[in-house]
């Protein structure tokens, strides 16, 4: 399978090809559930804090760091982005994937799916069947956000590679397996 480009990115700044961790599934589900658990506490701040809105940019990094992990999940499971909404059995229990889910909504089933595969990974030893179906719910709400600040995936994908691009250039980027 050929990488899209989004996955091309995420690639750049994670492990390298000769490192075990590259092909493991663990960090990307540890990262998309503990990502997906930042944009649910921002949005606590932003409800429930006083005088404290949460800025864009705030948004847009955690949702990009989703987005990361996202891309190297299905990279692993030889699935491009563009092919992950066609594995998803569309029902009335997923209005998300219509646009009829708001935005405070889509953080939280984006952080519930994403424990529930974490979860499962972590106390199982064979693939989660729905996995697929389960990323394409995650993907969908990942787009939910993009929506309300009006960027495509592929801008998100970028600013995101800047951001670790930047930390790798300062040493600071974990990725790669240096200490």
């Amino acid at each position: 399978m050929s990488p899209d480009s989004i996955q091309q990115r995420a690639l750049e700044t994670w492990y390298e090809d000769d490192n075990d961790l590259q092909k493991c599934p663990y960090p990307c589900l540890l990262g998309l559930a503990g990502e997906a658990g930042e944009l649910v506490d921002l949005l606590k701040k932003d409800c429930y804090k006083p005088r404290y809105r949460v800025k864009r940019k705030e948004w847009l990094g955690e949702a990009g760091d989703v987005l990361f992990y996202l891309a190297i999940r299905c990279f692993q499971l030889e699935v491009t982005l563009k092919q992950l909404p066609s594995m998803i059995r569309f029902n009335d229990d997923l209005p998300i994937l219509f646009g009829q889910q708001t935005f405070d909504k889509a953080i939280v089933t984006m952080n519930e799916t994403a424990a529930e595969l974490l979860a499962y990974y972590w106390t199982n030893t064979r693939r989660l069947a729905s996995e697929l179906e389960k990323l394409g719910i995650i993907l969908a709400c990942v787009k939910s956000i993009c929506r309300e600040f009006v960027v495509t995936l592929d801008q998100l994908s970028w600013m995101n590679y800047e951001k670790l691009a930047e930390r790798e250039s300062n040493g600071t980027g974990y990725n790669r397996g240096r200490d």
